[in-house]
């Protein structure tokens, strides 16, 4: 059996082909962030800054993409302690 040096993450191949660029992008990033940080309940904590850096997208399209995700159900959010703004 070969060794694999990298990392594979699984992601929803037809939905990916339903989304467009910035949603496909910032849902292969969370994906990708899950795989790696979440917990039992595949929870995970990350700011829209981490998010923005991590996906190379703009804070702006980092709220835009993650709330078109949540309103289809895609992901759940949740709020931990005051935000700025």
């Amino acid at each position: 059996m070969e060794n694999i040096d990298y990392q594979f993450t699984a992601v929803p191949t037809k939905l990916m082909i339903l989304l467009d660029v910035n949603c496909r992008s910032m849902l292969f990033t969370l994906c990708q962030l899950s795989s790696n940080y979440a917990d039992k309940e595949g929870k995970f904590f990350r700011t829209n800054a981490d998010l923005s850096a991590e996906s190379r997208l703009s804070q702006k399209l980092v709220i835009a993409a993650l709330d078109t995700l949540y309103q289809h159900g895609i992901i759940q959010v949740s709020s931990v302690g005051k935000g700025n703004g």
